[in-house]
């Protein structure tokens, strides 16, 4: 499935780099949720200590890119970051919760994975025929896979999506009285 990304997006040239899609993924997906606990640091100007943490973090991503580099190839590269990724997120989490209680909105993380099920639904079952698409439809696809994700957490009442609804329809309610 990566690989139909890959030859989508950049060209059959780079498919070999779809290996390492799912990882680098992982990757992003720790980085957001060190981001934010990161807040916090950002709060109560204690940032020196995110300083630190990112610090230690790049030297851990430096020496495991020695290591697994020459054994792994990208995959070992990919695997590092990941590794210093999740380093990060952890040191972030324990120190930021020594001087401020951050709380993950759990519910809303499972509302969120819950409403990305349709849109990967719908581009798993378009996968095989994805390389053939012209830039239209796939341009509608994923228009129609955002929307998807819109409407089912919009039907979950997902707080945050409720309310830029609702800010969105205001602003043109009050553009049309005008």
């Amino acid at each position: 499935a990566s690989q139909a990304l890959v030859n989508v997006l950049f060209g059959y040239f780079y498919s070999d780099a779809a290996a390492i899609i799912p990882i680098v993924a992982l990757g992003q997906l720790l980085m957001a949720l060190s981001e934010y606990f990161a807040k916090g640091f950002q709060l109560t100007k204690q940032t020196s200590a995110l300083f630190w943490i990112t610090l230690i973090a790049a030297c851990v991503n430096v020496l495991a890119n020695l290591a697994l580099i020459p054994w792994l190839g990208i995959m070992g590269a990919a695997g590092a970051t990941v590794l210093a990724y999740a380093l990060a997120l952890g040191l972030t989490a324990m120190r930021c919760q020594t001087f401020l209680t951050v709380r993950l909105p759990i519910v809303s993380v499972w509302k969120i994975a819950f409403a990305a099920i349709g849109p990967l639904w719908v581009l798993f079952w378009s996968w095989p025929s994805l390389g053939r698409m012209n830039l239209g439809a796939t341009g509608l696809l994923a228009v129609a896979s955002v929307a998807l994700f819109a409407a089912t957490l919009w039907i979950s009442r997902e707080p945050t999506v409720v309310a830029v609804v609702r800010l969105v329809l205001g602003s043109r309610k009050s553009q049309a009285n005008r």
